[in-house]
This record gives C-alpha cells, sequence and structure tokens, in this order.
C-alpha cells in the first residue's frame, strides 16, 4: 500500500515554509485568462491549488432502460434524469450532449467515416421536464446544433433546486467500417456501446455550459453522476458495462455464476465464460435484461457479444478486492493474458505511482475495437496486438484513464494533454516495474514534429487543435516528455509526493490546468513559473547550441546558449587526448535564469572536443552540438 503518512510529512514541511511566497509568485506571474480569473478571486479556486472555500460542482442520477438489438445496432432507450444545481448561478437552459450525432450527416467530423455509418442523427421522440411535455418542434424551446441539444427552461433551475428531464430516443450505433470512432461494431454480433445515451453536458465555473461539438479528435467532458441502467439484449447474448453487476444470478447459469463468485476473491485468473459455455448460450431464446449501478462516475458504456471468454482475477486494494476482467473473441491471440496485466497495473498503479487506490470496485478491458484503444470508467475497448510488450502498454495505458480523466475530473475538449500526457506515462511505469523498456514512441515522435508548425504550447486548447500529426504529439507525445522533464526538476521523491497529492486534492472535481500548476507548485515548495511558461505557454523547441569556447584562470569556460528555448538538460560530452571521456550534466532548472550558462572545465590542456548529447529529450539541430580545439 502506499506509505501516505510519509508524503503527508514531506509536504507538510514544504508547504509551512514556502507557502507565503508561493502564493504570491502564482498569482502574479503566469499567463491567465480572464474567465479563470474570475474564478479563483471568487474563491471557487484556491491559487494554493486547492479547491477554494466557494468550490461546486453538478451533477445528476440517471436511471436509464435500453433494449440493444445486435443485429442492427440500434439502441432504444428512455431515461429519467435528476439533474442537481450546486452551482450560485441561476440557470436558464439545458444542453444536452448526443455525440452519436458524429455521424449525422452534414455535422462536422476530423476523421474520414464510412458513408454506410452516416445517418439522420440520434431519433428524440419525447422530451420531458419536470413532468411537463415538450413541443419537438417549437425551435424557441429546444434546438439541436452540432452533437448538442440545447433546451430553454420556461423556469430557471435556481441554485440549489432539482430539476427532472425524461427523453426517449433511438439510436443507431456504428457499424464496423471506416471511422467508427472508439465504439460500434466489432463483428457482426459483437458491440462496444459508448456515447450513446443524452447526457447533460458539464456546467462549470469557467465556461458555463460546454456547448463544444464532439468532431472524434477531442474526447469529452462529463460530471460525477450515479447510474442505474438496465440493458435489455437477445439471451444468446452476454452484456458487461460500468459499474456492479446487480442481477448476476438472474440472467446467467449456474455453472458461470458459482466461477463468478469464485473469481471474486480469486488471484488466480479464472475463465468464467468458456468455449464450452459459448456452445450453450447460442441455444438460447428470447431476451434478457442486466442491470448495473455506478455511483460518482463520469460515464457510463456497455459492450455485448454472443461469443466472447471473460477471464476474471481479483486482487486487494486498500483493503477491498477489486477485479481486473478481460473479455474477447477465442481469435485474440494475446487476450488470455490481458486480466493478468491489468491486476499487475491495478496494482502497480495503487501501491508505485501514482500511490493512490484504484477508486473502482473492478476494471474491463473489452477486446472490440480493430487497433488502439478507448477508455470508459471501470472499461476499456482495446485492439490486439503483436507484440508482449504494446499489449501489457496499451492495457496500462487505458486503465491509466482511471486517474486522468474519470477519478480527477479532467475537461479533455479542451485540455487533453491532462490526460493523455499522464496514460503515456503511467503506462511506462508500469514497463519499467516489470523490467521492459519503455516506449520509444514519444522520442521518435519528439524528433518527427518538434519545433514543427505541429508543436503548439500545450496550453492551446485541444478543441482547436486539429489533423492526426498535431492531435498526437500535442495531447500525448509532448506533455507525456514535459511530464518527465517535471519529473526531473523535482527529483523522484518530490515529485511523487505533489502528483499523488494533486490527485488527492481533485479527486471528484474538475481541475484547471493551474491548478494543477499550483498544486504542484505548493507542495513541492518550488516556484516553478519558469517551467510552466517554458512547457505550457510558450512556443520552443529542444535546440542547445555550443557558443563561446575560451580560456580563463587554467580553466575552460564553455558557453551554453539554449537556441530553441525550451527548458531541457544539459549533458556535455568532454574528449581528451589521451583518456576516456568524461559527462558533465547541469539540470532542466538551470534554464530558470535566462538563456545562456557557462561550464567551466578544469585542466583544459589535453580536451580535443565538445560534444552536446541527448538527453531523454532528443536535440533538434545537431549541427550546432559540437567544437573541436585546435591545438
Amino acid at each position: 500500500m502506499p506509505d501516505s503518512s510519509k508524503y503527508s510529512c514531506l509536504l507538510l514541511i514544504v508547504s509551512v515554509f514556502l507557502m507565503p511566497v508561493m502564493l504570491l509568485a502564482q498569482e502574479d506571474q503566469l499567463y491567465m485568462p480572464l474567465s479563470y480569473r474570475q474564478s479563483y478571486e471568487s474563491g471557487v479556486r484556491g491559487y494554493d491549488g486547492n479547491p477554494g472555500p466557494n468550490y461546486w460542482i453538478n451533477r445528476a442520477d440517471y436511471d436509464i432502460k435500453a433494449d440493444f438489438d445486435p443485429a442492427t445496432g440500434v439502441v432504444n432507450g428512455s431515461e429519467k434524469v435528476v439533474y442537481y444545481n450546486e452551482s450560485p448561478d441561476s440557470i436558464n437552459q439545458l444542453v444536452i450532449k448526443l455525440l452519436q450525432d458524429l455521424y449525422k450527416i452534414g455535422n462536422a467530423h476530423d476523421n474520414p467515416i464510412d458513408p454506410a455509418n452516416l445517418h439522420q442523427g440520434i431519433k428524440i421522440f419525447s422530451v420531458k421536464i419536470d413532468n411537463q411535455k415538450l413541443d419537438l418542434n417549437n425551435r424557441r424551446l429546444i434546438r439541436r446544433s452540432g452533437t448538442n441539444m440545447l433546451i430553454s427552461l420556461k423556469k430557471a433551475l435556481q441554485p440549489g433546486a432539482t430539476l427532472e428531464l425524461e427523453i426517449d430516443w433511438e439510436l443507431q450505433m456504428s457499424r464496423p467500417g471506416i471511422g467508427n470512432r472508439r465504439t460500434g461494431g466489432f463483428d457482426s454480433t459483437s458491440w462496444f456501446v459508448g456515447y450513446w445515451y443524452p447526457q447533460i453536458a458539464v456546467y462549470d465555473d469557467i465556461d458555463g455550459w460546454d456547448q463544444y461539438d464532439y468532431t472524434g479528435a477531442q474526447e469529452t467532458y462529463n460530471d460525477f453522476n450515479n447510474y442505474k441502467v438496465s440493458i435489455t439484449v437477445p439471451a444468446t447474448h452476454m452484456v458487461w458495462a460500468t459499474g456492479i453487476f446487480q442481477n448476476v444470478e438472474e440472467v446467467l447459469e449456474k455453472d458461470i455464476v458459482d466461477r463468478y463468485r469464485q473469481a471474486q476473491t480469486s488471484d488466480q485468473v479464472i475463465q468464467v465464460i468458456t468455449p464450452e459455455d459459448l456452445q450453450e448460450i447460442q441455444n438460447k431464446k428470447k431476451s434478457h435484461t442486466f442491470q448495473f449501478t455506478a455511483d460518482n462516475v463520469m460515464d457510463f458504456a456497455f459492450a455485448t457479444s454472443d461469443h466472447f471468454l471473460w477471464d476474471v482475477v481479483s486482487t486487494e486494494i486498500g483493503g477491498r478486492r477489486v477485479t481486473a476482467e478481460a473479455v474477447y473473441p477465442p481469435s485474440a491471440k494475446d487476450f488470455p493474458q490481458v486480466a493478468g496485466y491489468a491486476k499487475e497495473t491495478l496494482e502497480i498503479f495503487s501501491s508505485v505511482f501514482p500511490g493512490n487506490n484504484y477508486p473502482y470496485p473492478k476494471h474491463v478491458t473489452v477486446n472490440a475495437m480493430h487497433g488502439g484503444g478507448m477508455e470508459f470508467p471501470m472499461m476499456a475497448n482495446n485492439g490486439s496486438t503483436s507484440r508482449t510488450s504494446s499489449t501489457i502498454s496499451l492495457t496500462a495505458h487505458e486503465i491509466a484513464h482511471t486517474y486522468f480523466p474519470f477519478y480527477t475530473g479532467i475537461n479533455e475538449r479542451k485540455y487533453a494533454w491532462m490526460d493523455e500526457g499522464w496514460a503515456e506515462y503511467l503506462a511506462d511505469v508500469v514497463m519499467k516495474q516489470k523490467g521492459m523498456n519503455e516506449s520509444f514512441s514519444t522520442r521518435w515522435a519528439y524528433r518527427l514534429f518538434g519545433g514543427s508548425e505541429f508543436d503548439l504550447p500545450l496550453f492551446t486548447p485541444s478543441v482547436f487543435i486539429e489533423g492526426s500529426q498535431a492531435v498526437g504529439f500535442n495531447f500525448y507525445f509532448k506533455p507525456h516528455l514535459a511530464y518527465k522533464a517535471l519529473e526531473q526538476v523535482l527529483g523522484k521523491e518530490v515529485f511523487d509526493a505533489s502528483i499523488h497529492g494533486y490527485i488527492e486534492r481533485w479527486a471528484g472535481k474538475h481541475p484547471t490546468p493551474y491548478d494543477f500548476f499550483f498544486s504542484v507548485n505548493d507542495l513541492s515548495g518550488e516556484d516553478l513559473t519558469w517551467f510552466w511558461r517554458s512547457w505550457f505557454f510558450e512556443f520552443g523547441f529542444a535546440d542547445l547550441a555550443i557558443g563561446d569556447v575560451s580560456t580563463a584562470n587554467s580553466q575552460l569556460e564553455v558557453e551554453i546558449v539554449n537556441q530553441g528555448g525550451l527548458a531541457i538538460p544539459v549533458r556535455l560530452k568532454v574528449e581528451r587526448q589521451d583518456s576516456e571521456a568524461e559527462f558533465i550534466e547541469r539540470p532542466i532548472e538551470v534554464w530558470a535564469g535566462g538563456d545562456s550558462i557557462t561550464i567551466q572545465i578544469q585542466n583544459p590542456e589535453d580536451i580535443v572536443k565538445l560534444e552536446l548529447m541527448d538527453s531523454f529529450i532528443p536535440d533538434l539541430k545537431q549541427t550546432n552540438n559540437s567544437f573541436v580545439l585546435q591545438k
């Protein structure tokens, strides 16, 4: 288990001595848009990185009943939602997210979509507000725009009040084909169903309503809600979903139930649904309904199939048993190992880094995607890979999203780097713990796109970033390097404690980038304004150069110039005529005071060459990295 007392003691010592100075620095030095500034000045958020005394977050309770037809991919659903206005504002409209309208003919999408998957949008049959049915043809009252449905309220929802919303709808999920993003059909009878129900958008202290359209590249932003969901499918089909399975005995055969119950406390993987079970399942008739509940989660998804196997194993985390599960077709050769990999990942994240206990009762990895992966609370939809290291890394990456964005409620639409960069970092933690090489993708991507027009300040809102090169680089790889750089600046112990504390502060809330910056400053006791500015607010790239080289006082003085502007480590190789080369290193923080430093080297008589070497961040311009001394 994580040593929370160790973290707490270290952070208390740091904060007592340095907090007053830190608060002044944080208020004055980082650029902050007006919409953010008003939130900090009004006490909703604190300059010390904590939620302020006036912090609030809205929430909802969902009761959803859905029928899903695997033969067609059609969902027929009805939902009752109780929405709680915890804000200090009178709310005059609701914004409802209809994310599958990504496939609506005429709507914008970032990637090509198979024309066969385009449709007329989610069919809305009925909308009620507080039991009053709305006229769907009255555009002054209700209208659709992009992937949003906007409802004007006849009576404003006052602070502290609740509202009941009822919607009946029908949705055609995307079939297997080009552009079915993250969810949809895997084969003729297997589906991963996400982004599937009308969902009240986030109303927060920064933007009010989140009204950005979902266009495919950016993901989403949700409140922490409670779910009660019933899903009816043919009796030949199983359902796996977010939340706790409520009616196991009612819908599963006794042998399957027994193995499922056994797996809840087993340290070894148990195959709950076997190939033999699949033969019996195929003979079932009619339909059955699966029931799930999930509390304080940001979304709800489910998968269904008539021919997927199901592996379950459990582990103890924080004094309770948590299951790691894998669901996959018999043809997925890598997936029989995935439940075990997931179990190890949950243990590493809970005890090593970030050291915050996995917060949910389970995690299910489903093989219903033809490449890559996609996260949902307690679930992931992952493709198969051909290498063990790739399977482990992908499994870890998607489980890492538990912490970002699901446990700390990140706004992925605006700041994808706040979750994808951490997922890359955390996947590497798992790889290192298992004695395997870290991913080479980040260094490769930096060499390819660093310093290009796609290399943007990370604070750039993600909704304005398009194209696979810019999305991959700015959402995943550049922030991964930034977090590795931050680790070097703080040192491993302080870094670990700071991120652990940041997660604890913002669990169940919506942190902004500034909450992250201010929390790390506060928890580490360091004024990192120079670092945040370099890595998150300014254009810059990795390019160090050897400047003036001269001799003074019997030593060689070497000027190192940061020509690219990005704060990175210095590693200078010194070659001598008749001895092994030596390496002189300077930490990233040498750039806190300017764009050049001087390194003094003793006994310069036999030095023949100086060369700047790559650190974990590749130097993008090698032509200015060496200097040959003339003898």
